[in-house]
């Protein structure tokens, strides 16, 4: 039964480490210009910094739906056959 508690208690204690290291980053738009950029520890998300009145830029952070991945060239969830390295398969173009 100990053995049991035990490895419950490390399954709990790894899906909390997993989605704290997963939490969006409220201050990535700090220092970059309004856009939409990939998320660097996730290809299937990314960040949007959208300008304010005040000349800030607010971040907010989206998931990209049904297994696609964004696509930073085109700005769009796409997918993997359709999406550059290193998220995607797609070749480059000669």
């Amino acid at each position: 039964m100990k053995k049991v508690i035990l490895f419950l208690t490390f399954m709990v204690l790894g899906a909390v480490i997993v989605s704290a290291s997963s939490e969006p980053d409220e201050n990535f738009c700090d220092g970059l210009a309004a856009g939409m950029y990939a998320d660097p520890d996730d290809c299937g998300a990314y960040y949007v910094c959208v300008p304010l009145n005040d000349g800030s830029l607010r971040t907010l952070y989206s998931i990209c739906p049904g297994g696609l991945i964004y696509n930073p060239v085109d700005q769009l969830c796409d997918f993997k056959a359709s999406v550059p390295p290193p998220c995607g398969t797609k070749e480059e173009e000669k």
